[in-house]
């Protein structure tokens, strides 16, 4: 069987978002009352705020402040991207140059909503969205991962098959995505929030360091993805 598109993450797949999102959380919890720490945030990031903030708080909590604080977050995140400049990975641009020359097609899916995909870029100084044929939102899926329907709507506009995809990210919520998803999930060390143990442990078919490592042993990566089945 032939791959015919590979899906990414953004925050701490190809961009070095993942501090900036655990530090505006941090001071969206504070703002509320909440204590919570770097330590405890981040083995959640990965998640939408639909499911980070009631899996930190609880669901009554949750009901009665959580829209508060995504909406806090959001602007601390913002000020943040104010003053810094977001690095792209190494390789993360060569990977998707290869890739098209490979003629495959390429989606950004991540839980973010386009309006912070586009401080993002601002930020990076770089026309992230304009490297791929499809970028999907928060805005396009009821859930954000790790539940798997930003994946699944990634799938339906790119009319394609889970098996002849691959997604990769960063975190065990999109291994845990992927896998509900039935796509291949390649594992990213790069966004700190998750070890090589655990991205297999969330079902990567295989772990790298970041998009340069992988485009390095990108042709072994893409052979064991299309070997495996769901």
């Amino acid at each position: 069987m032939s791959l015919y598109a590979v899906l990414f993450d953004l925050d701490g797949t190809l961009v070095d978002t993942n501090e900036a999102h655990i530090d505006a959380w941090r001071k969206a919890f504070a703002a509320r009352g909440y204590r919570t720490t770097e330590d405890e945030i981040r083995p959640h990031i990965g998640k939408g705020g639909d499911h980070l903030v009631p899996d930190l708080i609880g669901e009554e909590a949750a009901r009665r402040d959580g829209a508060v604080l995504r909406a806090s977050h959001d602007e601390e995140f913002s000020r943040i991207a104010a003053r810094t400049h977001f690095k792209v990975f190494e390789g993360a641009d060569e990977l998707l140059d290869r890739l098209q020359r490979q003629w495959l097609q390429t989606a950004l899916v991540t839980s973010s909503a386009k309006a912070m995909l586009q401080r993002i870029e601002r930020s990076a100084s770089k026309r992230l969205l304009h490297g791929f044929d499809l970028v999907v939102t928060a805005d396009d899926a009821a859930r954000s991962k790790p539940a798997p329907d930003l994946i699944v709507a990634a799938l339906w506009k790119l009319a394609l098959p889970p098996d002849r995809c691959l997604f990769i990210g960063d975190t065990t919520h999109d291994g845990e995505a992927a896998a509900r998803a039935h796509v291949p999930f390649v594992g990213l060390k790069c966004g700190g929030c998750a070890s090589e143990s655990e991205l297999i442990l969330a079902g990567a078919v295989s772990v790298w360091s970041d998009p340069l490592d992988l485009l390095e042993n990108w042709e072994s990566v893409a052979n064991l993805g299309l070997l495996l089945t769901y």
